[in-house]
């Protein structure tokens, strides 16, 4: 049976709320452990095939979204981009890393109107 839209969005907004539980430090070992054979069931519903505790991001990649190479001239930080997109990074965080260099940089590189 193929879920709808609907459907999907419900489960993907359900497997967030359990990857955010799951990083918190609250849970005891039974709760992780149920929250974990949910994540599996969900997970399967949409086709997805990792599981939350082997999500593991590439450290380079961590850096590059929380915007520590933001001071980077333009040419090293394209480079450091592209490095990110040859270790794995997706679209989204390529995105968002660009996005927060630009707007870092905004005034150092006359990009004012870009950033807004």
């Amino acid at each position: 049976m193929a879920l709808s839209r609907r459907e999907k969005s419900a489960i993907n907004l359900r497997l967030i709320d359990i990857k955010k539980a799951l990083k918190s430090d609250t849970l005891g070992r039974r709760e992780k452990s149920a929250l974990t054979r949910e994540w599996a069931e969900k997970l399967k519903l949409v086709g997805g095939k990792a599981s939350p505790a082997t999500d593991k991001v590439d450290p380079l990649i961590a850096d590059y979204v929380d915007g520590k190479f933001n001071s980077l001239t333009i040419d090293l930080f394209i480079d450091k981009m592209n490095s990110v997109d040859a270790a794995g990074g997706t679209l989204e965080q390529i995105k968002t890393g660009a996005q927060a260099w630009v707007i870092a940089n905004a005034e150092r590189f006359d990009l004012v109107n870009l950033a807004a």
